[in-house]
């Protein structure tokens, strides 16, 4: 009686695949895949983005809860000073009477300038002293000096006369 019972099973089966509803159902079944794939993926991409805005949100929150704290030193003019330097530097190479040597002096000087990691506070300091930097003499020093106290530069105008 098993052996009957189990061979009507199986031609139920291949009756099943012999329908010819099996392909319209299969595909019904892919598409109910490919939706339900769909709703989760898009779920999934909500909660994700849900998070990483309340992660944002709550890192906002906690750098606004830092209060900010002025400095107490004096601004740092290196930077400002180096510009002027560069600036000085370009200058010199866009005259008609190039000089060689001054223009590389001032971007060395410039260089040097903005990598030091304590503020210029006199251009002679760097010049003489024990805090000598490499490349600024004592034509320099004035013009950092210069700056520091006016704000501007203003280089020394050789007159060579004419260059035969």
């Amino acid at each position: 009686m098993q052996s009957m019972n189990t061979q009507s099973q199986t031609e139920n089966i291949m009756l099943g695949i012999r329908d010819n509803n099996f392909d319209e159902k299969t595909t019904a079944f892919l598409a109910d895949v490919k939706k339900s794939a769909k709703k989760a993926a898009k779920k999934a991409a909500k909660k994700a983005a849900k998070k990483a805005a309340k992660k944002a949100a709550k890192k906002a929150a906690k750098k606004a809860d830092k209060p900010i704290v002025e400095s107490t030193a004096p601004p740092n003019k290196n930077f400002e000073i180096a510009y002027a330097l560069s600036k000085l530097s370009i200058i010199e190479i866009n005259k008609e009477k190039y000089t060689w040597p001054r223009e590389e002096i001032y971007s060395n000087a410039a260089d040097n300038i903005s990598k030091l990691d304590y503020p210029v506070t006199s251009g002679s300091e760097l010049a003489f002293g024990p805090k000598k930097i490499y490349g600024i003499g004592k034509g320099v020093a004035g013009l950092i000096d210069e700056y520091l106290n006016s704000g501007t530069m203003t280089p020394f105008i050789y007159d060579y006369g004419e260059i035969p």
